[in-house]
């Protein structure tokens, strides 16, 4: 495996700010956010206000326009204690930053301190919305709406194999390659992946060139484990959609992060709902009641032609593993119903809302 370069986040949701924002921020590799952050907490904010227009802005674009104050729940890193309460400063002008914290809402947060307070080490990166869905709650990153974000176990576990250094050198594999394959099979199962269409290409033992977030540091073992779908085979690049995969760490079992552990295409989409700025005054308290089917890329396309508020735009084409997803509510919650298309079940790329529904007619959806 080749070291993947830090992205640039060049963020594109300035639809998802009740005001005009801009600004883009060179993303930090985990570990250097996580070394450069002052604390890393777990808290509620408690209650906003709107800081005073400085006299001068100065050469810089920063101005601070919101302060929130929020009490600590857990500490990661840092000297603050569960109880205490520490300003935040956010700058509503610029897209990244944390102008987006809500009052009663939860949070993890990386902050640096300035003096007046706390701001966040890198522009939002490395803050998380902590949103309920069913008994589960969720870490939703400003760039993960899409996404789904990470259940937040998962990111407290990336935190704490931040804060620990690698070992000097590979440990010894003690996974067996069948018992390394047994935890791919679970993996990818919980993920929504169906094996069943699949044949298992290889299983390779091999030390990975680059650290896998929470897996893996540089130099370990790790077991590859390489499924394709039938149609896929001699085709080199395969065609995406026929193929599924995971590395598991050959001593500890842990498996690679990309993998959502656990939640579906719907779930994504139910937390796109609550978190989405211009859905989620509307649609987060239905969004656990909504009910799902698939649609046909025709169906889509011909019932887009009716949508009001939308989220990006219908591509000319589509991967096969794409799904196409209509979600209504039960009969006398809400006559609307939204259109969604997910990538390989995992990215949403489009939505749409339908309009409401004629009194009496009734939704297939389930």
């Amino acid at each position: 495996m080749t070291k993947t370069p830090a992205a640039v986040v060049t963020i594109a949701l300035a639809m998802a700010l009740p005001r005009q924002a801009s600004g883009s921020v060179a993303g930090l590799e985990f570990r250097e956010l996580v070394k450069r952050a002052e604390i890393i907490i777990e808290g509620e904010v408690v209650s906003q206000a709107m800081l005073p227009k400085p006299p001068s802005q100065g050469p810089s674009r920063v101005r601070y326009t919101k302060e929130s104050l929020v009490r600590i729940t857990k500490v990661h890193k840092g000297g603050k204690a569960v109880g205490d309460v520490i300003r935040v400063r956010s700058d509503s002008t610029f897209i990244c930053d944390t102008s987006r914290l809500l009052a009663g809402e939860k949070y993890l947060m990386a902050l640096k301190g300035t003096g007046e307070g706390y701001v966040d080490v890198n522009y939002g990166q490395g803050s998380h919305r902590i949103v309920l869905l069913g008994e589960r709650r969720i870490a939703v990153g400003g760039g993960a709406v899409t996404t789904g974000g990470w259940p937040i176990e998962t990111l407290r576990g990336r935190l704490a194999w931040a804060m620990v250094e690698g070992p000097d050198r590979p440990a010894k594999p003690l996974l067996t390659k069948e018992q390394a394959l047994e935890i791919a099979r679970k993996a990818l199962t919980r993920g929504g992946v169906k094996l069943s269409e699949y044949k298992l290409r290889k299983v390779e033992l091999l030390q990975i060139g680059s650290e896998l977030i929470g897996v893996a540091h540089k130099g370990d073992w790790m077991w590859m484990c390489d499924w394709q779908k039938p149609e896929a085979a001699g085709k080199n690049p395969r065609p995406r959609g026929t193929f599924a995969g995971c590395y598991v760490h050959a001593r500890t079992g842990a498996v690679n992060s990309a993998l959502r552990q656990g939640l579906s295409t719907e779930d994504v989409c139910r937390i796109f709902l609550k978190t989405y700025y211009p859905f989620e005054k509307q649609f987060a308290p239905l969004a656990e009641k909504a009910r799902f089917r698939e649609l046909t890329e025709g169906e889509l396309r011909n019932r887009a032609a009716r949508v009001g508020l939308k989220f990006f735009r219908l591509r000319a084409k589509y991967d096969p593993a794409t799904r196409f997803l209509l979600a209504d509510f039960p009969a006398g919650v809400d006559g609307r119903s939204l259109l969604f298309v997910v990538a390989e079940g995992r990215r949403i790329s489009y939505v749409g809302t339908l309009p409401a529904r004629p009194a009496g007619r009734r939704s297939r959806a389930a």
